[in-house]
């Protein structure tokens, strides 16, 4: 009887599997976290559109007056310009900001788990190429 070696079989399916379960969390964690970044950049937009028509970027212009101006009216220009700002729109912005950090911390090992198999699968890879040729 032939002694059949199915090793090699079996492994090519475990390196496929382990690609495809890697390359799905990457691009999910990916998609989540691109997601998060355009609700900050729609928020900061919104933003950044509301302090243009209330015209409160006007108020900062004071910054650019002669010394004894700032030192006399700086701080009445700076609670009118934070009393202007949108804060439900920065709030989301903030929150969204703190939400993508958690999860970057919650993420670590699992980041650190996926960038060890993602170097063994390229070993493997690549012994299988050599192997070939």
């Amino acid at each position: 009887m032939k002694p059949i070696d199915i090793s090699s079989a079996v492994m090519k399916k475990i390196v496929q599997l382990e690609e495809s379960r890697t390359r799905s969390w990457v691009r999910g964690f990916y998609m989540v976290i691109g997601g998060l970044i355009v609700i900050v950049g729609f928020s900061l937009g919104i933003s950044w559109k509301i302090l243009g028509e209330l015209h409160a970027w006007d108020l900062l212009e004071i910054f650019t007056q002669d010394w004894e101006i700032i030192a006399e009216f700086w701080q009445d220009t700076m609670s009118t310009f934070l009393q202007e700002l949108p804060l439900e729109t920065l709030m989301v912005a903030l929150s969204v900001v703190l939400g993508i950090g958690i999860i970057f911390i919650l993420t670590r090992r699992r980041r650190a788990i996926i960038r060890f198999k993602q170097d063994q699968l390229a070993k493997k890879r690549t012994m299988s190429k050599n192997k070939h040729t």
